[in-house]
């Protein structure tokens, strides 16, 4: 494993930092539990990232995972194989704790109710103090998830630069750290978000980076994930109730331009509201929900073809959101070219950045859900459905995934980054790796490797079957025998 590792990295030749010679290099190897995987990549590639001069990023598919190789795996490794690298492990930025969001949410709480939430202004205090780094993980006790989402960074909402209190920020903190270090411990969904916008976004430049997928057979339906999208029609409304009170700030601190666009922005919130009350009626009317478990039913469209009937509705909707995004992205234009007269700029670009970020996830959603063909532009299969909640006042949720990753995994990964080793312990199928290499995108000529496991199961293991006095069938049976054990 070691081996092929070492050779698969190093067969790259580059003539400078940003050109390689060759296409990028990709390797694939099931290796089963007790192999040491993670021995076996870290030790050949760690300092052959050094003298490439490339980032070695890990990537795992759960925090989980990510802590036991930063505070277990990694220093164990430096301590007993003499070798010198540095490391540093990167969360999402809704990991950590946003000081202007807090303010906000502050000022918002006492101008409605005449008080602080005193659950804000705690980790207010203990962040001021000195007491608290900002990383949620790192706090002495569980932060609720209704609290923490009020004061975590959020990239649709951060005025970056612009905020003034960018240079103590605990998240722009942490990404600074990684472009120092020689190995940096991400997860799947962190590795393929930052790939999709183009990467080095908030991890390092992928062309300028060496990948390790651990557990990769989980890579697949994290990037189908990745790139699905969904929209609850209720969720929509009740959120195009709040925009006017979100932009009421811009209109007090800014010309007539911006006022002027603030209410032409309201009167398209009405229209968008109506739309979308008619759209939810035309979907309960007409389409055939079957029920799938609860009080959940779904109606899935053959193919992937969204009906024409409901694409009309969707179009309409879409055009709403698109008009209400460019108005927005105007009202952003105002606040750029007052950066320096208004010290409260930072604050006003993240209110049009929650709203830019919600809209080109609606248009996204909306977009997707109205392809007429069951294939995107990229040529990969979609699935489209609508779900309804019969428990939550029929709330309707319009859905779209792709059906197979191969195609995005090599337009976004494969393609991009200077070389990659995927690993697991369970990638085989039947034996051979081509299921998983058509999977994730990879040619059949691949490199692959199976290390077999240390341990003789076939002669250490032992599959005992005890007499059973009732069939698997007889829960009754079962459960009294079950209750006889127990009271002896």
């Amino acid at each position: 494993m070691m081996n092929l590792c070492y050779d698969i990295v190093n067969s790259i030749e580059v003539n400078n930092e940003d050109q390689r010679t060759s296409d990028p290099a990709v390797c694939v190897i099931e290796a089963g539990t007790g192999t040491g995987k993670t021995l076996g990549y870290s030790i050949p590639l760690i300092p052959l990232a050094k003298a490439k001069k490339k980032t070695l990023i890990l990537s795992t598919a759960t925090v989980a995972l990510q802590e036991q190789v930063m505070f277990k795996d990694l220093p164990d490794i430096r301590t007993n194989a003499g070798l010198d690298f540095t490391f540093a492990m990167v969360k999402g930025r809704g990991r950590y704790f946003c000081k202007l969001r807090a303010e906000r949410e502050s000022d918002k709480r006492m101008s409605l109710f005449g008080y602080e939430d005193q659950s804000i202004k705690i980790l207010k205090d203990k962040f001021a103090d000195g007491l608290w780094d900002g990383d949620r993980d790192t706090y002495s006790v569980e932060v609720r998830d209704e609290i923490w989402q009020k004061v975590n960074a959020v990239v649709g909402q951060c005025p970056s630069h612009l905020c003034p209190h960018y240079a103590i920020c605990p998240f722009f903190k942490a990404r600074k750290e990684l472009d120092s270090v020689d190995v940096v411990i991400a997860n799947h969904d962190i590795v393929l978000a930052d790939l999709s916008l183009g990467g080095g976004v908030v991890l390092p430049d992928p062309k300028q980076s060496i990948f390790v997928f651990d557990e990769g057979h989980h890579l697949t339906s994290k990037a189908i994930n990745h790139f699905a999208s969904s929209c609850s029609i209720d969720a929509t409304v009740k959120w195009v109730d709040e925009i006017f009170d979100m932009i009421i700030p811009l209109v007090d601190n800014y010309n007539n331009e911006m006022e002027q666009l603030a209410t032409e922005l309201h009167s398209k919130t009405t229209k968008l509201k109506k739309e979308l009350v008619e759209t939810k009626d035309f979907l309960l009317r007409t389409l055939p929900f079957k029920s799938e478990y609860d009080k959940r039913e779904t109606c899935i469209f053959p193919s992937g073809e969204t009906p024409k009937e409901v694409i009309n509705y969707a179009k309409i909707v879409g055009k709403i959101l698109g008009d209400m995004n460019k108005i927005n992205g105007k009202m952003s234009l105002i606040i750029d070219g007052n950066l320096k007269s208004n010290p409260d700029a930072g604050e006003h670009k993240m209110i049009v950045g929650e709203l830019d970020n919600r809209f080109e996830t609606l248009i996204t959603a909306w977009s997707d859900f109205v392809n007429v063909k069951h294939r995107d532009k990229n040529g990969i299969p979609f699935a489209r459905w609508v779900d309804v909640n019969r428990e939550k006042k029929n709330e309707i949720v319009i859905n779209s995934s792709p059906v197979h990753a191969g195609d995005m995994l090599m337009k976004d990964v494969w393609n991009v980054v200077f070389s990659a080793i995927v690993t697991s312990a369970t990638i085989r199928t039947l034996g051979k790796f081509d299921a998983y290499l058509n999977q994730v995108g990879l040619p059949p000529a691949t490199p692959t490797l199976l290390a077999q496991s240390p341990f003789n199961y076939e002669e250490n293991g032992v599959l005992f079957i005890p007499n059973m006095k009732f069939s698997p069938k007889d829960v009754e049976g079962i459960h009294r025998r079950s209750v006889l054990c127990c009271l002896s």
